[in-house]
């Protein structure tokens, strides 16, 4: 396998490739962790960026109950960490403290021929990562070997320009990672928009002036005095029931699709990556019909919601799924869909999982849900507002989403560039 990922070195500037082993020292201490010290697990590195992440409590320490290992590899200050699991990711840090990091995460301490920073945009190359995962074994897990890793060459200028390239990095990446920042910011203005919008035509309807009334309930308020207000599993046709709890084990075209919560994207559709089916007799009792609905029940994941139609192929549903048959004479599949997304219906589901230790949201639970009803003719009037004018936010997040993109691929070129001295400094 060809070690080479950064092409040709520049004639000028003394430029040399070395062995990363021969630039660090990699061997780290490891040692049990002790209760309130810093630990750095793979969780508190954001991918690509060289940046730390706080954890759950808004702190770097491990708490109790944090990473099942107790045991830790010591770093100290102006170490470079990288991971060498799901290399990937591209998650690595420059330590600007002590402490006890995960045992996936390789301490790397720079010797006096590289600089910290500069070795740390090495790392963060996308030549270098790809070249790294290359070699990483596991299909679940994948995981690199330093002894692959160290023999990789990095492209090396004087120790004083190392310095220089890296603080431009510092510089200009900081410019392009305050617009991501604006960006990422717009993206969930959109959102909160988005959902302010579907909420409100929930709760209020599309005629304003209607008269209204009191619900009784802290999530929904008022609604239009001639709406009911109702329980889902008086809108379902038979039970809410579960799924197969089966393996995910066929991947045949010809066998029914089985869907599971993993399928299911951010935006409500069947991802197209991760195929699995179920082989017709196992599936048979859990087929679904046009307009099912389903809804996830456990972990993280409550509350995810998903149609299915029947232009998607046959298909069948896990057992962390439940489905909902919705009467079709008194509900459309899409006005409950779009219920999913307003906050009434997410503050059902925080009120439940308040009460519950473990976040599991039962078919019973579902089925006890409140929401607000108008007729047939009004929820097709609604359905088609929301679909018309979440169309319009759906673009500006598309478009935004784009440059956020385009933005992420400028600093990895930038970085690229410069650490292989390809950048031309002079109209930079």
């Amino acid at each position: 396998m060809s070690m080479e990922w950064f092409g040709t070195l520049p004639q000028h500037g003394n430029w040399r490739e070395v062995r990363l082993k021969r630039l660090v020292s990699s061997w780290a201490q490891k040692r049990e962790y002790e209760e309130g010290e810093t630990y750095i697990g793979l969780e508190n590195i954001e991918p690509w960026t060289g940046k730390i992440l706080p954890g759950e409590d808004g702190t770097l320490t491990l708490n109790t109950g944090g990473e099942s290992a107790s045991i830790g590899s010591v770093f100290t200050f102006g170490d470079v960490l990288f991971s060498k699991l799901r290399p990937y990711l591209a998650k690595a840090i420059l330590a600007d403290r002590q402490g006890i990091c995960s045992t996936e995460l390789l301490v790397l301490a720079p010797g006096p021929y590289i600089d910290g920073r500069f070795l740390l945009y090495c790392l963060l190359t996308p030549g270098f990562i790809e070249l790294v995962n290359s070699s990483a074994f596991g299909s679940k897990m994948p995981r690199a070997e330093w002894d692959f890793i160290g023999d990789i060459p990095i492209p090396l200028p004087p120790l004083h320009q190392q310095q220089q390239l890296a603080a431009l990095l510092d510089r200009e990446t900081a410019r392009l990672d305050a617009l991501v920042a604006a960006k990422q910011e717009q993206l969930e203005l959109i959102a909160e928009k988005r959902r302010a919008l579907i909420t409100r035509a929930f709760t209020q309807g599309l005629d304003e002036s209607a008269p209204r009334r009191a619900t009784g309930l802290p999530w929904l308020g008022e609604v239009p005095a001639h709406w009911e207000v109702v329980r889902l599993k008086y809108l379902a046709q038979g039970p809410l029931d579960y799924g197969a709890n089966e393996a995910a084990d066929e991947d045949n075209p010809d066998f029914p699709r089985f869907i599971r919560i993993t399928d299911i994207d951010e935006d409500g559709n069947l991802r197209s990556d991760t195929f699995a089916s179920l082989a017709p007799e196992l599936a048979e009792p859990y087929l679904l019909s046009d307009g099912d609905v389903l809804l996830a029940r456990s972990g993280a994941t409550v509350g995810k919601t998903f149609i299915y139609r029947a232009s998607m192929g046959p298909a069948c549903f896990a057992g962390y799924l439940i489905r909902m048959h919705p009467q079709l004479r008194k509900v459309l599949a899409d006005f409950i869909y779009n219920f999913s997304l307003t906050d009434t219906y997410w503050g059902q589901i925080r009120e439940s999982a308040i009460q519950s230790t473990i976040q599991n949201f039962s078919a019973e639970k579902y089925g006890d849900m409140v929401l607000p009803l108008p007729d047939l003719h009004e929820q097709m009037l609604i359905t088609a507002y929301i679909e018309a004018e979440t169309k319009k936010l759906d673009t500006l997040r598309e478009i935004t989403e784009i440059s956020l993109g385009l933005i992420h691929e400028r600093r990895a070129a930038l970085i690229a560039a410069t650490v292989t001295g390809k950048l031309d400094l002079i109209n930079f």
